[in-house]
């Protein structure tokens, strides 16, 4: 159910919600965001649900870099979200369906930016295969 939830050592409040919208209530079309002056997470319930599991854990890997390294950065998050998701073991495969699905959910917003960073993301992962193996 929606409402606030602590993570286990209380590092991040996520705030999990209906839908995130803006000052004006209008929806947003992010899965999720992280707030810059507290460790709080909104997480989107509709769009959260259409997403399997690994493919939250990359959304919220994400969240969690921009936090941690403070960064207002994407590609840094992505990346730094990327390597935690594969450093637990997830599947590869889903970490590029997450970049792709999100911006697909989109698709009259998808520019140049979001082609590099899933560009970007499918060449750390692959580059993270090699060092692997």
């Amino acid at each position: 159910p929606t409402g606030f939830y602590d993570s286990r050592q209380q590092e991040f409040l996520f705030q999990y919600l209906p839908a995130i919208t803006d000052a004006f209530g209008k929806e947003l079309i992010t899965p999720a965001r992280t707030s810059r002056k507290m460790p709080r997470v909104q997480i989107s319930q509709r769009m959260f649900k259409t997403f399997t599991i690994p493919i939250r854990i990359v959304i919220l890997a994400h969240e969690g870099c921009h936090w941690f390294l403070n960064t207002r950065s994407q590609k840094t998050a992505d990346l730094c979200g990327i390597r935690q998701y594969l450093d637990y073991g997830f599947p590869k495969i889903e970490a590029v369906y997450a970049a792709t699905k999100i911006f697909s959910n989109n698709p009259e917003l998808v520019g140049a930016a979001q082609v590099e960073r899933t560009k970007d993301i499918i060449k750390f992962i692959e580059q993270y295969t090699t060092k692997a193996t």
